[in-house]
């Protein structure tokens, strides 16, 4: 037989196994064959079967191998970076000092501040220290936090959140949209970087946080 006949013969063949199991079914078919040759044997007569260095079970253990691998590698991604993610702490109070960088007559001082603003205004405004992100970002972080804690009037959304990472020197201040009219984007960059910034280089941190608080609820 020459060679073309063979091609055509196997070409033929082919054909039919997609006729008779449709693609879908050989692809299955196919993939049922490799697992197969992934799972160990003890049958040494199928061993037998080729005897090239370069055969399928030559390979398999290998390609079983890599295909563990990435499996895990997948893993990691999807489940290790979730568990590293910062907690929320539990809100139990308008001031949540976990970095503690404010003394006791400071906290109280800031917290009868947004109450009182509260009373007057219905705004409720928090503050949130802490001593990492531990590799979040701050605006996802007070994003969480803000959404967590439930800041604001559900009806108007007129929450703020001032969250003070010490450990990273990082600042934001999170704004509900029922407020963003008066405390805009610039407003509040404009307030941490004139206002809290500066006393917290000279290490002031309660001052700064103070000042800080004082501009939010001033705007």
């Amino acid at each position: 037989m020459c060679r073309c006949d063979s091609e055509r013969e196997g070409q033929a063949a082919i054909r039919w196994r997609i006729a008779q199991y449709g693609c879908d079914g050989l692809r299955l078919r196919l993939s049922a064959l490799f697992d197969s040759y992934c799972t160990p044997r003890h049958d040494y007569k199928v061993q037998k079967l080729s005897t090239s260095p370069f055969s399928l079970f030559t390979f398999a253990p290998i390609l079983c191998h890599l295909h563990f691998t990435l499996f895990s590698f997948i893993l990691v991604l999807l489940f290790g970076v979730s568990a590293s993610a910062q907690g929320v702490p539990t809100l139990t109070g308008r001031v949540v000092d976990n970095a503690e960088i404010l003394s006791p007559q400071a906290e109280t001082t800031i917290t009868l501040l947004l109450e009182n603003h509260e009373q007057e205004t219905s705004n409720q405004v928090a503050v949130l220290t802490i001593p990492t992100l531990g590799g979040e970002s701050v605006e996802s972080y007070a994003n969480r936090v803000f959404r967590t804690w439930g800041l604001g009037r559900a009806d108007v959304n007129n929450g703020v959140l001032l969250l003070i990472a010490k450990g990273d020197r990082e600042l934001r201040i999170e704004v509900g949209y029922g407020l963003e009219g008066s405390l805009t984007d610039a407003e509040a960059g404009r307030i941490i970087r004139n206002v809290i910034v500066p006393m917290f280089r000279a290490d002031d941190f309660e001052g700064g946080t103070l000042a800080g608080v004082t501009a939010i609820i001033g705007t």
